[in-house]
Order: C-alpha cells, then sequence, then structure tokens
C-alpha cells in the first residue's frame, strides 16, 4: 500500500511540475483586440488620415533643415468656444 501510495505521489508531481510554458506568437494587436473589433489589418494608413481629417485634425508635414543645436519644442494647444 505505501509503495502505490509512492507511486502515485511520483506521478502527481511530475504531471504538476511537467508542464511546458507556450510563448504566445500572437502579435500585440491581436491580443489587445482578441475579437478583432477593429479590424486593423483591413484599414490602411490613408483611411487612419480621413478619420482624422474628419474629426477636425490635420497633419502637416514640414521640411527642416537637419538642426546644429539642440532645440527645446513646446506646443500650446488652444480651443476658444463661444
Amino acid at each position: 500500500m505505501k509503495i502505490a501510495y509512492l507511486i502515485l505521489s511520483i506521478l502527481l508531481t511530475n504531471l504538476c511540475f511537467a508542464q511546458e510554458y507556450k510563448k504566445d506568437t500572437r502579435t500585440k494587436l491581436q491580443k489587445q483586440d482578441p475579437q478583432n473589433s477593429y479590424q486593423s489589418d483591413l484599414k490602411s494608413d490613408l483611411d487612419l488620415y480621413n478619420a482624422l481629417e474628419l474629426a477636425g485634425i490635420n497633419i502637416f508635414k514640414i521640411p527642416l533643415p537637419p538642426f546644429d543645436k539642440k532645440l527645446k519644442f513646446s506646443m500650446t494647444i488652444d480651443e476658444y468656444s463661444n
């Protein structure tokens, strides 16, 4: 009886500690949106730009020459309402 109990306990211990960790190979977007409700694979950058423009956000690309020294850049956004 003691031998059977010993063998059973060794087998159960091996089953508990012999589990392998499997790395999740999904992309970050798939992890954050498991039901694919945003359907990010079907949307292009142009769709994103159009949505931002519809929301009143314009993107301006300003060509700047390379800088010789470090400059601090600050941006102030004000909203005026009546």
